[in-house]
């Protein structure tokens, strides 16, 4: 079964991570191109987050790194982990789930 995560911070990676050493097939997705080449440097460098390295070693086979959101479509499960910044008035700002649900739902709306 394939997953993709959406966000590939400190904590959407290591969830992606955990559930590629569950053997499932996992696309994580990150706008930033700049994060997914950091990640793909974390294959021959050691990250900063404990075992990080260690899962790309062990279990990277079972993760496609994109940020084409295109990759998503069909794929029954999506995790979204993205920013929730806090607003000065203490409220969480939810413009960057609404917009990755959007894109989501517009690339599935024939198996949503």
């Amino acid at each position: 079964m394939k997953i993709a995560v959406l966000g590939l911070g400190k904590l959407g990676l290591p969830l992606a991570l955990v559930l590629a050493k569950a053997e499932y097939k996992v696309v994580g997705l990150d706008i930033s191109e700049e994060r997914l080449e950091e990640i793909e440097g974390f294959y021959k460098k050691e990250a900063n987050e404990p075992q990080v390295s260690d899962y790309l070693q062990k279990y990277g086979t079972n993760l496609q790194l994109t940020a084409d959101i295109e990759l998503l479509k069909d794929i029954p499960i999506v995790i979204m982990i993205t920013q929730s910044p806090s607003l000065s008035d203490g409220s969480f700002d939810s413009t960057y789930i609404e917009k990755a649900v959007n894109e989501v739902h517009n690339i599935n709306k024939n198996t949503i």
